[in-house]
């Protein structure tokens, strides 16, 4: 059979190895998390300046009923801001996308051009080539550098040549305005086949047989 005593707090039955029971080793003084007490152990409330009337509370700085008064708005431990995070950050109205900062409306307004997170510098077309969107006007790159360079517009006939055959390297020493029939002449693959031809014609020379 087990012997037991009274537990000095609340005359409880407890082990004999044991000081207090679990309830009364939790309170006060007795708890491994004691920090001394209301203003460091003289036992008052920091708002009301009286002793609490619950003994287990005597290790917090103010009371239940200050507690409660303090634990409200922005000092509650849960605060996101109340009513102001709901609030669209351009027009002030409430927004009901609870994800962003913005109202729906001003979201649209402000996601555009620079803003989009789909937003890319440069702009390639199916060929290759970059573009830049100008008044609802797709206007190709390497043509904007020629007309900023000759100061003056390009004709619909003028059309611009990639001396290294590379489309999107705008650089102004890498553009030439031409005619199309000068640009099919010109135009880097048919360059590359000219060469590959006299290359052919070269070694077909050299390992003819005599």
């Amino acid at each position: 059979m087990i012997r037991k005593k009274k537990c000095p707090g609340c005359d409880k039955k407890i082990q004999i190895r044991s000081t207090l029971c679990h309830s009364c080793g939790m309170k006060g003084q007795n708890n491994h998390r004691w920090k001394g007490g209301l203003k460091q152990g003289q036992g008052v409330c920091t708002d009301c300046g009286e002793p609490p009337k619950n003994k287990g509370l005597r290790s917090r700085i103010r009371c239940r009923t200050c507690w409660k008064k303090y634990n409200t708005g922005s000092n509650h431990h849960n605060w996101k801001g109340g009513e102001d995070q709901w609030k669209c950050i351009d027009c002030g109205k409430r927004r009901y996308n609870h994800d962003g900062k913005r109202c729906n409306r001003c979201y649209r307004k402000h996601c555009r051009g620079k803003n989009h997170p789909a937003y890319k510098e440069r702009k390639y077309n199916h060929n290759g080539y970059i573009y830049h969107n100008i008044n609802g006007d797709r206007i190709f790159e390497h043509r904007l550098v020629i007309e900023q360079h000759l100061k003056r517009k390009l004709k619909q006939s003028e059309i611009i040549h990639h001396l290294n055959g590379i489309r999107d390297d705008n650089r102004i020493e890498n553009l030439v305005v031409t005619t199309r029939e000068q640009h099919e002449s010109n135009t880097f693959a048919k360059l590359l086949q000219k060469r590959i031809r006299s290359l052919e014609k070269k070694l077909h020379k050299e390992f003819t047989p005599i």
